[in-house]
């Protein structure tokens, strides 16, 4: 393997599954997927869940490249991992075999837009005990006045906020119109702000996974 990741042990205890980049049948050719191996190193092969849960809409969390395994539970052979749909990244768990063979759909087992990280289990007396991470983001967009010098002439002040992962501002030469995106949960919404009054109105909704970076232009 080129590189491989987050290794989890089986029910059993005699089977592996991780992220991988491995051979993908090409003779030069890797793919990156989650693999299932025998602990003895006979046998590895890929289990094409990280394209089938593409598929179904889930992708890495936000700062991340690919989805990865954190456990594999005793309780119906459920692997837990993170993945980001739509607006929220939360805790998913998907029933898969020793041979890497998923039994039916992944479940999502947390809620909310926040962004649910890092699983980890104790099973103790047949109930599941769950701990991760949590982290909330509150971005806002403010302005601070400058003197000809570049240097602070007053306290700074919010401009936006409200929103859920505001990004990208982008202002118009006088001033008076700001344009920024922010994260709903039909995609990321492109809001034009009359400074003077604060009126927002949306002007476009893109149904971009990560994030859309609007510019506006000097005239407005």
């Amino acid at each position: 393997f080129a590189a491989a990741a987050y290794p989890v042990w089986s029910t059993g205890g005699y089977r592996l599954l991780f992220l991988g980049r491995g051979p993908d049948g090409t003779p030069h050719g890797t793919q990156v997927d989650w693999w299932v191996a025998s602990i003895n190193g006979t046998w590895s092969h890929a289990t094409g869940l990280i394209e089938s849960l593409m598929f179904l809409g889930l992708w890495a969390p936000q700062g991340g490249h690919w989805m990865a395994p954190a456990a594999w539970l005793r309780r119906d052979s459920m692997v837990l991992f993170s993945a980001t749909q739509m607006d929220a990244t939360n805790i998913w768990g998907l029933s898969i075999g020793d041979s890497g063979v998923p039994a039916g759909l992944p479940k999502r087992l947390t809620a909310g837009n926040s962004m649910d990280l890092h699983p980890s289990t104790a099973e103790v007396g047949g109930l599941v005990n769950l701990v991760y991470t949590t982290l909330n983001a509150s971005t806002e967009v403010w302005r601070l006045p400058l003197n000809g010098a570049g240097e602070a002439a007053g306290e700074p002040e919010p401009l936006v906020s409200g929103f859920d992962w505001i990004a990208s501002p982008s202002v118009s030469f006088d001033g008076s119109r700001l344009v920024f995106s922010a994260r709903q949960p039909l995609g990321l919404f492109i809001r034009l702000m009359d400074v003077g009054t604060r009126n927002m109105t949306v002007i476009q909704i893109v149904s971009a996974r990560r994030l859309a970076r609007p510019v506006i232009s000097s005239d407005g």
